[in-house]
């Protein structure tokens, strides 16, 4: 989890950050994102044996953590209204296609090519069906990018995946 989010805040942040987007204006804007000190902090503070539950603001950082996914989707409805649906741009639709069926095939592909077996095996495959998150859309809305289509495919792939998530989640279970 640590590994998927610093690198999403990370690389990216980068690779979201459009096309006139330089290495050296790509490093200088993840140094400005708060996520990769309270990360880096996060780590460092592992290493420290102390119980930081006892901390007074200890309640109010549970809060904060309770408040991410309905913030998260708050901010993503913001931006879905602001969205201009183009059904028909086709670059959406590939996006949609290519996470929701392909990634479950090439993780179908790799389970078999590395002997994956049981929970592992299932596990795999069911998180290479989860749709588009939402971190791709809030960072085209940051970084400037296509915010349209980013928000489009987190969109559709969304409502679609309750179709394909169930339809995998069933496979798993029937294949491994």
């Amino acid at each position: 989890m640590l590994v998927q989010n610093l690198s999403t805040n990370t690389l990216g942040f980068i690779n979201s950050g459009g096309e006139g987007l330089t290495l050296k204006k790509g490093i200088i804007r993840v140094l400005q994102m708060p996520p990769v000190y309270a990360i880096s902090l996060a780590i460092l503070l592992k290493f420290v044996p102390f119980d930081f539950t006892g901390v007074p603001v200890w309640s109010a950082l549970v809060f904060i953590r309770h408040g991410l996914i309905p913030f998260s989707l708050i901010t993503i409805g913001v931006q879905l209204a602001k969205t201009k649906i183009n059904l028909k741009l086709k670059t959406p639709y590939i996006a949609v296609f290519c996470r929701l069926l392909i990634c479950p095939a090439i993780a179908f592909a790799l389970i078999h090519l590395f002997a994956f077996e049981g929970v592992i095996a299932k596990a795999i495959f069911i998180s290479s069906s989860t749709p588009s998150a939402i971190n791709s859309a809030l960072l085209s809305v940051e970084t400037k990018g296509d915010a349209d289509f980013a928000v489009q495919t987190v969109t559709m792939s969304t409502l679609l995946s309750a179709i394909t998530m169930t339809t995998v989640v069933y496979l798993s279970y029937v294949l491994f």
